[in-house]
């Protein structure tokens, strides 16, 4: 799907894209990270699909310390915005390409 309109008009009212630049050597270590799993996971035959990378990515943001005291000092809660912010990550790391694989990482 990637990121929406509404969903980057949401996360920018509440400074993500400032988060981001901020602790960007963390976002896109994590988005390395979740590409990397799913090279290894994926035939090789196979694209990684940015939804793919969401799906992978999410559950590592969603946990993160940085990410979580930054929901906590929002006051936000909702799932949707990992979901989200895991979006912005992928269009900033790889702004709506395929997702390289093996070597060409």
């Amino acid at each position: 799907m990637g990121l929406t309109l509404r969903e980057k008009k949401r996360l920018d009212s509440k400074g993500f894209p400032q988060f981001y630049t901020k602790h960007q050597a963390e976002w896109e270590t994590m988005l390395k990270n979740a590409r990397d799993y799913l090279d290894k996971q994926i035939s090789a035959n196979e694209i990684i699909r940015p939804d793919d990378l969401h799906d992978a990515l999410v559950e590592l943001i969603a946990g993160n310390e940085i990410f979580m005291a930054y929901l906590d000092e929002k006051g936000i809660s909702q799932l949707y915005w990992a979901k989200d912010f895991c979006d912005y990550i992928i269009e900033q790391g790889y702004g709506g390409k395929e997702i390289p694989r093996g070597e060409q990482k």
